[in-house]
């Protein structure tokens, strides 16, 4: 609706009943009768004037042109060239009214009227559409010092003549001059109505319906009230201000029930429900309102309403039954097209892809509105993205961002082409895609996620210096909560990707300061903790950030990290059986996480040398899984065996040991396993048993163990009084072995065994290689002395 400026009807004063002015026109003319006959002049313009204020503007207008013929230069002439200008302009005979307002400005330069006639000039020419002959005209009597009544009019029709143009910045400042500047003119109101209608163009849905709410809360007219709070509805509809709007559709409905506009404002108030998602309250308003105007002009669009709440409540059926009788009933309504779409995206909710591609497939046989045909190729589109198909789903939506630019969905259509080119792992078009999304709708609520998915999309592609650039422009532009919280995480592990390490810990204090109930709080201090524990070189610290991690997540994939950091932290302060011990937990409490094989050893030898047999093994155990290739396995298999030695399990050890003996048959191990058997077998008394495992080691090698073999062999032998078998193996010992620590005694008790085996010769022999082969040896000095003895 466009207002122009009132006349002498929308103005204060009102014409008087017909009837009323019929007599006073034959009043007027006996009292013409009269006065002609005294005063010609006078009486012809008493006449004019009668009829003029009578709105008998076409007699009026007559009657002003006889008097102007009849007296050229009459006293009244400024008079009459004004009204007869003004009778032309109300009887809509703009051209002439023109043409005589120019007549007074040009040759009546005194005329009292003068600013009133100017001012009309600038209107007609405005009404007239001669926009650029019309703006010198109206902005003469735009200045501070023209009469308020002059220079209101003037902003006014100068502001409606810039908006005409599209120059709505110079319009808003000529509505918004008469607003602020002469609030108290009548037209202010109408002013403040164009001001919104100014914003409205501009997009600004939150000032256009702050102005409209204005002159619907004033005492301007019933008539622009209720248009006012009826557009201020719509406008907090269309900016989501959904309870606002109710509250003005409410209003309208209730002051001005006989308005057509309350019509309009019971449909509005539905579907601001609607929109608000009080879908309940929605199906009671669209009920209402078919009672009330059941052949309503909005009737079929509550229909489609009553579908879509049915949808919305997941009674696809209902919802379905709902779109196709409206289709039925109202096949050419607007609506019908849009129920054959719902139709088809309420099937794709049901879970009825198929059927819901039918439904596309007939509706594009059948409509060929462009912004629906985008609507259904972005229906199409979400089919095969939600099948997977991710490069079809890619091109239907190009199609929709491309071709149908004007459709509701094709800023999101634009956005899930970037979705699919990510889930196609093709990075760079999708980072194009977001970053071409962001700066073509920027104000898009989905322009921070957008912009986020860049930094992902550069992110994934290993690109952590541009990743961190997007990331910084999402905070920058103070996102949401929400989103604030995500980007502020991506920000610290694309720094740490960096190996920035101190950037990332910053990032990462920075998270949870500000969300201190952040799901990355573990993570969050276990990075902070590494930082501080290497770069930061402050163990100290880095042990209260792994201990608060710990509070925060006992168990999960950063409770064992955060174990692991305390282990290495405790380390650095040289807590060696606390780190220990923190290393025995990370192995026990949290298998997944891995140490080098440098750290499992020195936390399973520290626990070893701690006599912790069980905890030991443990650690032992663990650098055989976490470290699958280690060279010497059979070396850790040994020392698990021991643990159980050490710790009393002879069985559990035989078991362990005999297992290093599988593993590496040949190596120093084997021979120390078949050893420490022998040992258990002979504390358990079973002699035959270790003499065997013995013999095995002694004749695996001629290392320092199978030494140590034959040597207790030989004791075994001669305490089973076995003197020439135990001869043989103390003689074997100085002969194949080279042990200079047990030769001499060997050797003695070699020759002690020959003796009482009644082999003096053999044993004399012994005696002699004992004092040739160590001379001061104590043994030695007894061999020479039996020697002597046994002649």
């Amino acid at each position: 609706m466009c207002r122009l400026l009132p006349t002498h009807k929308s103005l204060p004063h009102r014409r008087d009943t017909r009837l009323f002015s019929s007599l006073l026109i034959a009043a007027a003319a006996l009292c013409r009768a009269a006065l002609a006959a005294e005063d010609p002049e006078q009486g012809q313009i008493d006449f004019a004037n009668s009829l003029f204020r009578s709105d008998y503007y076409d007699l009026a207008a007559d009657e002003y042109r006889k008097y102007i013929d009849m007296f050229p230069e009459g006293k009244f002439i400024d008079t009459a060239l004004y009204r007869l200008g003004e009778s032309d302009y109300s009887a809509g005979k703009h051209e002439s009214a023109l043409e005589t307002f120019d007549k007074l400005l040009s040759t009546r330069a005194a005329a009292p009227d003068r600013g009133r006639a100017t001012l009309r000039k600038g209107e007609l020419l405005y009404r007239l559409k001669r926009l650029d002959e019309a703006a010198p005209v109206l902005q003469s009597l735009t200045t501070s010092e023209s009469p308020p009544e002059l220079r209101a009019g003037a902003l006014y029709y100068l502001g409606k003549l810039e908006y005409d143009k599209s120059n709505f910045d110079a319009a808003l400042n000529c509505f918004k001059a008469i607003v602020d500047e002469l609030p108290d003119n009548a037209l202010a109101p109408f002013a403040r109505y164009q001001l919104a209608l100014v914003h409205v163009a501009r997009k600004d849905g939150e000032n256009a319906a702050l102005q409209f709410s204005a002159v619907a809360d004033s005492d301007a007219d019933a008539a622009l009230k209720v248009e006012c709070g009826f557009r201020a509805a719509e406008a907090y509809d269309s900016i989501g201000w959904y309870e606002a709007a109710e509250t003005r559709y409410k209003q309208v409905q209730d002051q001005f029930p006989d308005s057509p506009y309350a019509e309009r404002s019971a449909y509005g108030y539905a579907w601001a429900q609607y929109h608000a998602g009080r879908i309940a309250e929605a199906v009671t308003s669209a009920n209402a309102y078919l009672d009330k105007y059941p052949q309503g002009p909005n009737s079929v669009g509550i229909e489609y309403l009553q579908g879509n709440c049915a949808q919305q409540r997941g009674q696809y059926d209902d919802a379905i039954n709902a779109y196709r009788a409206l289709l039925q009933k109202h096949p050419d309504s607007p609506f019908a097209a849009r129920a054959q779409y719902k139709i088809a995206w309420t099937l794709f909710l049901a879970g009825k892809p198929e059927d819901a591609k039918q439904e596309v497939s007939t509706f594009l046989a059948t409509y060929k509105d462009a912004a629906l045909l985008g609507d259904a190729a972005f229906l199409r589109g979400t089919i095969l993205h939600s099948e997977q198909k991710f490069e079809e789903a890619y091109q239907e939506f190009r199609v929709v961002a491309e071709q149908y630019a004007q459709s509701e969905f094709a800023p999101e259509a634009m956005y899930k082409m970037g979705e699919c080119l990510a889930q196609l792992n093709r990075m760079e078009e999708a980072a194009n895609v977001f970053a071409t999304f962001a700066t073509t709708y920027p104000n898009h609520a989905l322009v921070q996620e957008a912009i986020l998915r860049v930094g992902d999309a550069k992110f994934l592609a290993a690109r952590f210096a541009d990743a961190i650039a997007e990331y910084k422009r999402v905070l920058e532009s103070a996102p949401d909560p929400k989103k604030e919280e995500l980007t502020l995480y991506r920000l610290a592990v694309a720094y740490h990707n960096t190996q920035d390490f101190k950037s990332s810990a910053d990032a990462f204090r920075t998270l949870i300061e500000k969300f201190p109930e952040t799901s990355h709080k573990a993570e969050a201090l276990v990075r902070i903790g590494f930082q501080l524990l290497g770069d930061g070189k402050d163990p100290v610290r880095a042990i209260e950030s792994f201990q608060a991690a710990q509070q925060v997540e006992a168990k999960g994939p950063f409770a064992g990290r955060a174990m692991l950091g305390l282990a290495q932290a405790r380390y650095q302060t040289k807590d060696l059986d606390g780190a220990a011990d923190a290393f025995l937990q990370v192995v026990s409490g949290f298998p997944e996480v891995k140490l080098n094989e440098q750290t499992y050893g020195w936390a399973a030898e520290h626990l070893f040398g701690q006599k912790k047999w069980e905890d030991a093994a443990k650690v032992y155990a663990a650098l055989l899984k976490g470290v699958p290739d280690y060279p010497t396995p059979e070396r850790v298999k040994f020392r698990i065996a021991e643990c159980s030695d050490r710790a009393g399990n002879a069985e559990r050890a035989i078991e362990l040991y005999q297992g290093v003996v599988d593993t590496a048959p040949l190596s120093s191990s084997a021979v120390e396993a078949k050893f420490r058997m022998a040992k258990l077998f002979e504390s358990k008394n079973d002699i035959e048993k270790a003499l065997d495992y013995y013999e095995q080691a002694a004749t695996t090698n001629t290392g320092g163990t199978a030494a140590s073999a034959r040597f207790r062999i030989a004791e075994l032998l001669e305490g089973k009084q076995e003197f020439a078998g135990a001869a043989k193996s103390y003689l074997q010992i100085h002969l194949m072995f080279l042990d200079p620590e047990r030769g001499p005694e060997s050797l003695w008790r070699a020759g002690q065994c020959f003796e009482k085996a009644s082999d003096t010769t053999n044993a004399k022999r012994a005696y002699q290689d004992l004092a040739k082969a160590y001379p001061d040896s104590e043994q030695a000095g007894k061999a020479k002395a039996r020697l002597g003895e046994l002649g």
